[in-house]
């Protein structure tokens, strides 16, 4: 009986005053207004980010390429020297 009491109390509280029947429906779509907003705003934030970290890494490939490539000539640039050296040595021993 006391349940039916208090029901009664918030159908009638309810029914006096419309608006408490879409007050919730309000808030809860300005809530997921603002949520949404707040996603959206952090999602472009990490994909520029991510945008950000994609051509650091581009550039830092580009780099390491450009590295390895130079390593190689210099590498072939000591093995002439290296030759050039054994030859000399022959050639003072050779004498």
């Amino acid at each position: 009986m006391t349940n039916l009491i208090s029901l009664n109390i918030f159908t009638d509280f309810c029914s006096t005053w419309w608006l408490w029947w879409i007050l919730p429906f309000i808030l809860g779509c300005t809530l997921g207004v603002v949520v949404m907003k707040k996603w959206k705003s952090m999602y472009h934030e990490l994909t520029q980010e991510t945008r950000v970290g994609r051509n650091k890494l581009k550039d830092s490939e580009q780099r390491l390429e450009e590295l390895i490539k130079e390593q190689k000539d210099l590498k072939g640039q000591l093995a002439i020297q290296r030759g050039k050296i054994r030859e000399l040595e022959t050639k003072l021993l050779g004498k």
